[in-house]
């Protein structure tokens, strides 16, 4: 089931990157990609360049338009302020967070908008108090060892159990309200598979320390403890990498105070 539901998402992830609207052209989500539309003015092809959701900079290359007026419209996230656009003319503008910036002109072959979407790490609270870490569109979690056991069919298409091998049960010592302090962005290349535990592109290091009230219960991660909570254990630098490129891990922590 899952992996029918992933088979069907990417695809229609991809043919929904942009829409027709007003006559021109709106970007409603982010990747690499071209897309070889005829509008109402004529034909268009934009060439889009990024490595968003782990970058910042989306370029978008114009390289056929009519040259006739159409809007063009850019999602602005709502968790991108400080967001900035560079027009063709090189005018930069500060659009909006959680709007569509729309713009409206003359467009020609070979012109080229840069938008920019500051990635700022934010913390959430979640149940018993806990804190999720987000960059940009993507949660971070701390990706567990696992262990995979094939427990019906043959391998490499039966049913497998996936049990950990390693230690989970961390607590986050971070201040929510001063993330910068104790949050590192590492950035890793470009793998050619990106959304695997070995190919992230981006991480976090964090600090943390093991918490250990929390443990199994019946083979499942138990409850949650109560933030703000303390551990006695040593201070350790915790890797978290997006939420997308683990098979077992942990995405929400207790939250550690001394």
């Amino acid at each position: 089931c899952c992996t029918a539901n992933m088979h069907q998402g990417w695809p229609k992830f991809a043919s929904h990157l942009w829409m027709e609207g007003d006559g021109g052209l709106a970007a409603v989500a982010y990747a690499p990609c071209r897309v070889d539309v005829g509008l109402p003015v004529g034909h268009v092809v934009v060439v889009e360049e990024t490595d968003y959701p782990f970058d910042e900079t989306v370029t978008l290359r114009f390289e056929r338009a009519p040259g006739t007026a159409f809007p063009l419209q850019l999602r602005i996230p709502q968790w991108a302020r400080g967001a900035a656009v560079v027009l063709p003319d090189g005018t930069t503008v500060s659009p909006q967070p959680g709007t569509f910036y729309r713009i409206d002109r003359t467009w020609q072959s070979g012109d080229v908008v840069t938008l920019t979407l500051p990635m700022a790490v934010r913390a959430e609270r979640r149940y018993h108090g806990s804190v999720s870490l987000l960059r940009g569109p993507l949660v971070y979690a701390l990706p567990v060892p696992e262990r995979w056991q094939l427990v019906r069919g043959k391998a490499p298409y039966g049913d497998y159990e996936v049990h950990p091998t390693g230690l989970w049960n961390y607590g986050l010592r971070i201040d929510p309200k001063d993330l910068g302090a104790g949050i590192r962005v590492e950035r890793c290349g470009r793998p050619e598979s990106p959304f695997r535990p070995d190919g992230a592109p981006v991480a976090l290091r964090v600090s943390g320390r093991l918490v250990r009230e929390w443990h199994l219960t019946d083979n499942w991660a138990g409850s949650l403890p109560h933030s703000p909570t303390q551990s006695a254990e040593p201070l350790e630098s915790l890797r978290l990498i997006p939420y997308g490129c683990t098979n077992l891990r942990v995405a929400e922590f207790p939250l550690l105070v001394d």
